[in-house]
């Protein structure tokens, strides 16, 4: 049996670790006897399977209208869906797709749906939840100490601002209406300005109510009153963002971008272009960008075309990381002498050794962490 357990880096002390970043690793041990040995792995973390839950109509259903809407998830035949929910699921023709009826109990109400996909090939899971309100308006007010507001008009307007997908717009039209302030339906976004503009940060179809104020003709005081404008986000941009950090000059540090664009079901993606601050562009995915500098930070930017023809932008700073600086104590080593190595990279979070020889450890000897040790057995 052994009784100690040497990983490297920040692993504990123990027969068993639980990576979270692909590599080779390796472990150094001591038995009861003192006798030391290693052995090592190499552990693949793949990317979990792609989901961006929606709706295929309103999230928010009003004295049941719509009587319904459709929560959708990314089709793929690889996938297994597995639904929750604390109603009965109402299955459609496709495992990517379920139903909200109406309910109209304990108004307001809201309800909750989770969804765990898993991709069959690789077994690798990815889960998400999504919010389904009911609210209710109710008949007018008509009896004693009710607020009836005077003759009033609003009408709200919603268009797309700039272009944009995720960007929009609100004006109104009124008249005998004061006080008015905007709520864009996704629980965290409101505006009092007149004419606000809004971009949202999820592909989804929202109520926008705008809400206003008018005298009261049943006593003193001011009525609310509101009107509501559907809006609807096609599509949100976005990336997944790689780096590389290696030894220079014998390699150069990479980039490379995924797209990772949400749209609404029964839409497309036109055309989508990566662009680097400094090394070009690219419109395909993934892009990888090269002739980048260590240490140094680049703007990555990811512009995407709708199929309805609205844009969208997603832009990042990535930092480089680098350059490696590598150590070694002591640097004059005898046979079978022990090192002790260190490495430092700027924005590194996993490093990957070879000391160039295969007489000890695995072949190549190669080990995940920042500070390992080596002892070589030929000159």
């Amino acid at each position: 049996s052994f009784i100690d357990f040497n990983w490297g880096g920040s692993y504990p002390n123990a027969s068993t670790i639980n990576p979270t970043s692909a590599g080779d690793y390796i472990v150094n041990t001591i038995d009861i006897n003192g006798c030391p040995s290693s052995g090592g792995a190499t552990i693949a973390i793949l990317p979990a399977p792609m989901l961006n839950l929606t709706t295929n109509g309103p999230n928010t259903l009003v004295d049941g209208i719509p009587s319904y809407t459709e929560i959708v998830a990314p089709y793929n035949p690889s996938y297994t869906y597995t639904w929750s929910g604390p109603i009965l699921i109402s299955p459609t023709s496709s495992p990517a797709v379920i139903t909200h009826n109406w309910q109209g109990v304990n108004l307001p109400a809201s309800y909750t749906y989770n969804l765990i996909i898993t991709e069959t090939t690789t077994g690798c899971t990815n889960s998400e939840s999504i919010t389904i309100y009911e609210i209710e308006v109710g008949p007018p007010c008509t009896g004693p100490g009710c607020c009836i507001p005077e003759a009033y008009s609003l009408t709200p307007s919603a268009s797309l601002s700039g272009g944009y997908c995720d960007t929009w717009g609100f004006s109104y039209t009124s008249s005998n209406v004061s006080n008015v302030s905007w709520n864009f339906g996704d629980l965290s976004g409101s505006s009092s300005s007149p004419t606000p503009t809004y971009t949202y940060t999820e592909i989804g179809y929202y109520n926008v109510i705008v809400s206003g104020q008018v005298p009261n003709t049943a006593g003193p005081g001011l009525c609310t009153i509101s009107e509501s404008v559907a809006v609807n986000v096609a599509m949100i941009a976005q990336f997944g963002a790689e780096v590389s950090c290696v030894p220079s000059p014998t390699d150069a540090p990479q980039l490379c971008l995924t797209d990772e664009t949400a749209y609404l079901p029964g839409t497309s993606l036109s055309s989508i272009n990566f662009t680097v601050s400094g090394s070009g562009s690219s419109s395909v995915s993934p892009a990888c960008f090269g002739s980048l500098n260590p240490g140094s930070a680049y703007t990555a930017n990811l512009t995407a075309t709708h199929s309805s023809g609205c844009i969208d932008d997603f832009t990042q700073a990535v930092t480089i990381p680098g350059p490696v600086i590598i150590s070694a104590t002591p640097q004059v080593l005898c046979l079978e002498q022990a090192a002790n190595f260190t490495a430092t990279c700027a924005g590194a979070v996993s490093f990957d050794w070879n000391f160039d020889d295969t007489s000890v450890g695995a072949p190549d000897a190669i080990f995940d962490g920042d500070s390992p040790q080596h002892a070589y057995e030929q000159n």
